[in-house]
Parts: C-alpha cells; sequence; structure tokens
C-alpha cells in the first residue's frame, strides 16, 4: 500500500519546530492538490465561506478537483486518507466528500458519514456532497436524517 508520504524541510536559522530544525511541510496528497491550486479562484472563493481561515484554502476549482477525486478514488491511499481525520485544508475536505460519494454500500456510506460530517466547517463542503446511493435506501434514510437533526451539529444538520 503506498503512504502518504510525508516532506519535511529545514528551517532556515536552525529553530526548533520538530528534533533538529525540520518541520512538518506537506503530505503527498497535499502537493498534489496544490499543483492544481488557481489563485485567483482562491482570493475569490474564501470570500466566500466566511467560517474557512483563508491559510485552509488552497484554491481549486471543484470540476478539477472532481476529476482528481475520481482518479485518486481509485489508488490505495484513498482509503486510509479518509481515515485520517481531521484535515487540513478546505480541498481535503471536499476530496473526502467526493470520495464518500463513490462509495456504493448503503451501510458503508453512512458509517464514513458519521465519521466525516463532525468536522465538516462551512457550506460549501456540505452542500456539494451528494451521494447518489442514498436516494435508494430512502427508509433507513429517514432514520438516519432524523439522527443527524437531533446532533447539534451546524453542518451535520444541514
Amino acid at each position: 500500500m503506498r503512504s502518504l508520504s510525508l516532506f519535511f524541510v529545514k528551517r532556515k536559522g536552525g529553530g526548533d519546530r520538530v528534533s533538529g530544525g525540520w518541520y512538518k511541510m506537506k503530505t503527498s496528497l497535499q502537493i498534489e492538490l496544490f499543483s492544481l491550486r488557481d489563485l485567483k479562484y482562491k482570493e475569490f472563493h474564501q470570500k466566500l465561506m466566511p467560517t474557512v481561515s483563508p491559510d485552509k484554502v488552497i484554491g481549486i476549482r471543484t470540476p478539477v478537483l472532481r476529476k482528481f477525486a475520481k482518479d485518486f478514488s481509485k489508488r490505495e491511499e484513498a482509503e486510509s486518507f479518509i481515515k485520517n481525520l481531521p484535515h487540513k485544508y478546505y480541498e481535503e475536505d471536499n476530496l473526502h466528500a467526493f470520495l464518500l460519494e463513490e462509495i456504493r454500500e448503503y451501510d458503508v456510506l453512512i458509517r464514513e458519514l458519521n465519521d466525516f460530517l463532525p468536522f465538516v466547517d462551512n457550506w460549501a463542503t456540505c452542500d456539494m456532497m451528494r451521494p447518489k446511493i442514498l436516494k435508494n435506501h430512502k427508509p433507513k434514510l429517514l432514520k438516519d436524517i432524523k439522527r443527524w437533526l437531533e446532533s447539534g451539529g451546524t453542518y451535520t444538520i444541514r
């Protein structure tokens, strides 16, 4: 299984954030995501999400991220990625949401949604997640919806 490698860089001045003046920079996935960024889009989009720190936004257009998610879902590290919560960046949350859309077993999807929803902190991630499998399980879904409505979490309820 491929891992989500971490890349480390030496701090100028030898500061000691992590032993020896080295500190964690980005995972290999984060490096891939940053290669897809559009800075003008980042500037525009972060203004639409006042609850999200601008430092948390990479700036990847949704269609580009959806395409990346389709390809990433076929990679071994996708499964470990969705287990590794919380994510650092808004686009990682969106990637997570898009990966959940690919799940074809209702009970597995609900378990993964239950793990993920407490970490959703904005309307955009919440509103773009559309798992198609849900429409085929309406009676079971209504029970889960009731539980989510009672959760008190702003974006879990939304």
